[in-house]
């Protein structure tokens, strides 16, 4: 049986009834700025990168590089060369805002649903 190329559990899940173990093609859409610059995304910028088992997608690590370089960096390179890695300091600062990230985003997500009901209910008021 085929049930297509490159399929996530969460395609298979839905269509098919069943999920992979380990599946390769598992990825993850994280909103990064949520948790490294909360007035940007509250002001409506984002900044969404592809995660997957091997690590971000190489245009979020090209919007992260551009993101952290420095002025000089930036002067040097334009967005499109940051497809490779800038300078060490950057890629350091590039890996440990993923770091983060993705430690705030596991935090979020495996929140007990009654705690996540509860700091709702705070945020609005209640």
């Amino acid at each position: 049986i085929n049930y297509g190329e490159k399929r996530s559990n969460d395609a298979l899940l839905q269509y098919y009834g069943f999920v992979e173990e380990d599946c390769p093609h598992d990825t993850y859409d994280l909103e990064f700025l949520q948790h490294l610059d909360q007035q940007a995304s509250a002001s409506g910028e984002r900044l969404q990168v592809r995660l997957s088992r091997t690590g971000p997608d190489e245009a979020g690590l090209s919007k992260l590089r551009h993101l952290l370089a420095d002025d000089g960096e930036r002067g040097q390179l334009k967005a499109s060369e940051m497809t490779r890695p800038v300078s060490p300091e950057n890629e350091k600062l590039v890996w440990r805002a993923v770091a983060v990230a993705c430690t705030a985003e596991l935090g979020r997500v495996s929140q007990p649903q009654d705690e996540a009901v509860a700091a709702g209910a705070g945020a609005l008021g209640a």
